[in-house]
């Protein structure tokens, strides 16, 4: 069995977010993570080997989107499995 990809969905509306996780959490070989608490995105990240996808459609900080996490939390930028 190939390893899991790991996707972590960001959103503040629940309904949104219940919505996509149910979508995701259906493909074959996925785990999903998914809140729309910022604090537990950091630990998430920080506890994870790799995240390989983020799904968000949340802003912060300005220009500051989803694909910054790794780098903000100063953590390795996630590859794609070969």
């Amino acid at each position: 069995m190939p390893n899991r990809l790991v996707v972590l969905i960001v959103d503040d509306h629940p309904d949104l977010l219940i919505t996509l996780s149910s979508f995701v959490e259906r493909l074959p070989y996925v785990r999903v993570l998914s809140t729309g608490d910022f604090g537990r995105v950091a630990t998430w990240i920080a506890a994870e080997k790799c995240i390989d996808l983020v799904l968000t459609n949340v802003w912060l900080k300005g220009d500051f989107t989803a694909y910054m996490l790794p780098i903000w939390l100063q953590q390795p930028i996630p590859k794609w499995p070969s």
